[in-house]
């Protein structure tokens, strides 16, 4: 991250930057910064701390099993837009690619009762389709 400084002021920087990270992700909430397998990661306590990404890897985890109540949640995550669609950096690649997957893919092979409402998704990864979902009651 930091190649033009000196090993000790790079080491230095990376530890001021862990500070704040740490203390932002304590006021937002249940949120740790650690590294435990080597690699950084942030570890969020489900229970007190909401997250749109996990919940849809949830929702979204077996396409069969999806019921109405799964499938109008995942309608209304996607109804504010493709996944981090204002962020352009090459390594979020793969992580957008698997949620707008997993969304045409529950989304496309659940066939519910009632009116017909059509929700274009426009994901520019791997899938790029527009799937007709039903009304849900």
């Amino acid at each position: 991250l930091w190649s033009h400084k000196t090993e000790k002021s790079a080491r230095n920087n990376l530890a001021v930057t862990n500070a704040k990270l740490r203390s932002l992700l304590h006021e937002i909430g249940e949120l740790e910064l650690s590294k435990k397998t080597g690699y950084w990661k942030i570890d969020i306590n489900e229970n007190e701390v909401r997250c749109d990404y996990l919940e849809l890897l949830k929702m979204t985890s077996s396409v069969k099993t999806a019921d109405k109540q799964k499938i109008s949640h995942v309608i209304k995550l996607t109804q504010r837009g493709a996944f981090l669609i204002n962020l352009e950096y090459e390594w979020l690649d793969e992580f957008k690619a698997i949620v707008s997957d997993r969304i045409v893919d529950t989304l496309g092979s659940n066939e519910l009762s009632g009116d017909v409402t059509f929700l274009s998704i426009y994901f520019s990864y791997s899938k790029k389709e527009e799937v007709y979902i039903p009304n849900t009651p």
